[in-house]
């Protein structure tokens, strides 16, 4: 028979209900990945529980670790939002991308050494050791436009966008990794999806 279309992704994942140490549940990460990303109670943004990313020099290659969802979007405009926060050495990549080959990205966001960037440009700073609260909305079909506001706690909203990306009409996947900077691989990472 004929396969139904599967549905858009609608998530609300405060890892509340996911016991400390464990992997989220419905996340698709790499197989080889031990404890590198792992629910935890160290810190939480809200409520009790957050994920931790753990990355050191033996985890390879230098997009691991990472976790995707797919999002099975292929029009309209969609929302992703999450509260992050790293200790001072480390990289965040957040990437939306469809699964086709070479794939096509849509919003990329680099959360490095005290900023936000896109494409190399600035949007915000991103201090450490601080929640901050990301908000991304993206045109998926048509001029593939998106924005985005970031909300450090206690702070102000600062918006970026619109930008531009190519990502038409195709089944969205949402990735998010990290990339070790050279001479801080050990330092440990905490983000809040």
């Amino acid at each position: 028979g004929i396969k139904p279309k599967a549905q858009p992704l609608k998530l609300h994942e405060g890892f509340e209900n996911t016991p400390p140490g464990a992997k989220p549940t419905i996340a698709k990460m790499s197989k080889k990945l031990g404890k590198e990303i792992v629910v935890t109670k160290d810190q939480a943004s809200v409520g009790e529980r957050s994920l931790q990313f753990t990355d050191g020099p033996g985890v390879e290659p230098a997009f691991e670790p990472h976790f995707y969802y797919f999002t099975n979007v292929q029009t309209g405009v969609t929302r992703v939002s999450f509260d992050v926060r790293a200790e001072p050495e480390y990289r965040l990549t957040h990437e939306w991308r469809d699964s086709s080959s070479p794939y096509r990205t849509g919003p990329k966001l680099d959360f490095e050494n005290g900023a936000v960037r896109a494409s190399g440009r600035k949007l915000a700073d991103f201090p450490a050791n601080t929640w901050v609260h990301v908000e991304v909305r993206a045109k998926i079909d048509g001029d593939a436009t998106w924005s985005a506001i970031f909300t450090p706690r206690g702070g102000q909203p600062r918006r970026a966008g619109p930008k531009a990306n190519p990502m038409p009409g195709r089944p969205g996947t949402m990735r998010s990794h990290t990339r070790a900077p050279s001479g801080c691989i050990s330092a440990s990472r905490r983000y809040r999806w």
